[in-house]
């Protein structure tokens, strides 16, 4: 069910804190950040395929460097910009209209992002619009490595780490 937006704080809202997300030092932080989160998703993804190797029937195609480098791109990219689109698709949810765009710093893409112009959100609904790409691609990913071809689960486990970092 869609829910209702809010257009307007009360009239005594005070901010408690205010982040710059392009401020050098935030940005850094990120980074770092989604460096120690690389770890225990790779882990993760090869203990999953690990798992499910055995149960995948698909043959697997032959693949040569032009096929490996279009996937990994694909992962990469394509998994960026499903992540926001996701974003987006929460954002709807929660009675705004979502804005996609790419930060660049220094004339650098830094990162895609998917906003909404004067957004106001409650908590539960800020919080689901957060965690809705984590949580479905993940899930997305690992299912699909049940019934996608072996050679195939490197791609399929590069989307879900850049997804989750």
């Amino acid at each position: 069910m869609r829910q209702t937006p809010i257009t307007h704080l009360p009239p005594d809202y005070q901010a408690d804190h205010i982040i710059h997300i392009m401020d050098d030092e935030i940005l850094q932080a990120i980074g770092r950040y989604n460096l120690y989160l690389i770890p225990p998703f790779v882990i993760g993804g090869l203990l999953w395929h690990l798992l499910v190797r055995g149960l995948v029937s698909a043959p697997s195609p032959d693949l040569n460097l032009i096929h490996h480098l279009l996937l990994t791109l694909g992962a990469m990219v394509g998994t960026l910009i499903i992540h926001e689109g996701i974003h987006g698709l929460a954002m709807l949810w929660a009675g705004h209209k979502p804005r996609f765009g790419v930060f660049v710093k220094d004339q650098i893409p830094v990162a895609f992002y998917a906003t909404t112009d004067d957004g106001l959100f409650r908590r539960t609904p800020f919080i689901i619009m957060a965690l809705a790409p984590l949580v479905l691609i993940t899930l997305a990913g690992l299912g699909l490595m049940v019934v996608a071809p072996v050679n195939l689960h490197l791609y399929l486990g590069l989307a879900i780490t850049i997804n989750g970092a």
